[in-house]
């Protein structure tokens, strides 16, 4: 027994007191007593140490579960809605004589920079039938436009300047107030592929332009005049009961719907309601196509309220303006491996009530009962280098507007696709506007170069 071990072994009682020297027994019985203690000790020890280790394990498998729980809720969450859109910049150029009407309608021929859509989608799906999906565009509008005045009078300029009374500065700061268009709001109901119903503020199922619609998606940046002028509404506001049904190699789409139609405010007038749809044909093999035809029919109505009388009090609501339209069109795509080809027809007759025709361009003119039409065919070829994809487009129309009866607009393009997610967009258009029937008018004035770009980033 070691010396430490013997100075630590307390002495008997008796023989402590006494100051006796310990006998060899009553040594071995200190040391046995002593260590029993120190065993004692240890298992002690021992135990609040283990105690302290199943703690912190209990405490880390609790940490563990509600991280994984953690997860799985935000997993669930992102599932259930999820929030992606596009943004695209760019750098523009026209070029027109100064004499030409075009200066009514296009405000600037120097290069200038422009914020062209910042788009936001909100897609939720709280269960596995059902989804409610709003696009929401930002824009700095309607500050800096422009009207057409009188003649003589100088043009009106929207000015949406304001001081910013919340800024910290006291109120000195300025900022611009911008608005946001409303691109859709709908919601979703699928009982099937072949019964689906959409019920909102939905895009009209109808070509492949309005059906595309995001700059990541459509090939050119130049927007068919069919769809500038609306053919066909860009969007309505009803019930569209829509589907896929298998057909062979064929796969078939329909779309029935009924809406609002073309109304001019948020409610409807009348009880002439909008009615439409669409039927494609498409399949994958041995080339990627579809093709498409689609229709409308529908009624427009205005109305002003007017005081009749005050006593008694009797109002009046007169039909201003009122007609009747039409649509159709066609379309086609086919993709051939490395080679895409777009093409459509839109068509619209509108017959106006008698007397009730709609205010025209110009002050004291009125639109006339008319046919509008237009098509385009677009080839693109992507070249497997560096992500060029060159197209060529050509587009025809008949149009509506005052300055001449159609326009013939040729034009090249080339995209560059970084990745999937960005591309640079860039496109030449030259659009020459003529007569169809021999008026004797030189239109030359009304002649326009465009040069466009823009880069798209889709997130």
């Amino acid at each position: 027994m070691s010396s430490v071990a013997l100075a630590q072994a307390p002495l008997p009682p008796a023989e402590a007191a006494a100051g006796s020297t310990p006998s060899p027994q009553d040594i071995d019985r200190a040391e046995l007593r002593a260590l029993r203690e120190e065993l004692a000790r240890q298992k002690a020890v021992s135990e609040i140490q283990a105690a302290s280790l199943a703690a912190l394990q209990a405490e880390a498998d609790s940490k563990s579960s509600v991280e994984a729980q953690t997860a799985a809720e935000l997993a669930q969450t992102e599932e259930r809605l999820r929030l992606y859109g596009f943004l695209d910049f760019g750098l523009q150029k026209s070029w027109f004589p100064t004499s030409s009407g075009l200066n009514t309608v296009i405000e600037s021929t120097s290069s200038t920079f422009v914020l062209g859509n910042l788009n936001l989608y909100l897609d939720a799906r709280p269960t596995e039938r059902w989804r409610a999906l709003t696009e929401i565009r930002f824009t700095a509008y309607p500050h800096g436009e422009f009207t057409e005045a009188q003649p003589g009078r100088a043009f009106q300029r929207t000015n949406n300047q304001v001081f910013d009374v919340n800024s910290a500065s006291g109120g000195f700061a300025q900022t611009r107030w911008g608005a946001i268009i409303i691109e859709r709001a709908q919601i979703e109901y699928s009982g099937a592929d072949w019964l689906r119903v959409r019920a909102g503020y939905w895009f009209t199922p109808y070509g492949i332009w309005n059906v595309d619609h995001g700059t990541p998606t459509l090939i050119s940046l130049s927007v068919p005049q069919f769809v500038v002028s609306e053919a066909f509404p860009a969007r309505q506001l009803g019930v569209d009961v829509n589907g896929t049904l298998n057909a062979g190699a064929w796969q078939v789409e329909y779309h029935a719907y009924v809406s609002n139609g073309r109304t001019p405010g948020q409610l409807d007038l009348t009880e002439d309601k909008m009615l439409g749809g669409r039927l494609a044909l498409s399949r994958t093999t041995p080339l990627s196509m579809t093709l498409g035809a689609s229709g409308f029919y529908g009624g427009y109505s205005d109305k002003q309220a007017r005081t009749v009388s005050f006593s008694p009090l009797k109002f009046t609501h007169d039909e201003v303006a009122a007609y009747k339209e039409l649509g159709v069109s066609g379309d086609f795509s086919l993709d051939a491996q490395r080679l895409r080809f777009r093409t459509e027809v839109a068509l619209n007759r509108r017959v106006y009530d008698k007397g009730k025709h709609e205010v025209g361009w110009y002050p004291g003119a009125f639109f006339p009962s008319r046919i509008f039409w237009g098509t385009y065919a677009l080839l693109a070829y992507d070249t497997g280098f560096a992500g060029l994809e060159p197209y060529l487009y050509a587009e025809l129309d008949r149009n509506m507007y005052p300055v001449s009866q159609g326009i013939l607009t040729p034009s090249v393009g080339l995209n560059i696709h970084f990745t999937e997610s960005a591309q640079l967009k860039l496109q030449y258009s030259y659009a020459k506007q003529f007569d169809f029937d021999d008026l004797g008018r030189d239109l030359s004035q009304q002649y326009l170069s465009f040069l466009a770009t823009r880069l798209v980033v889709a997130f």
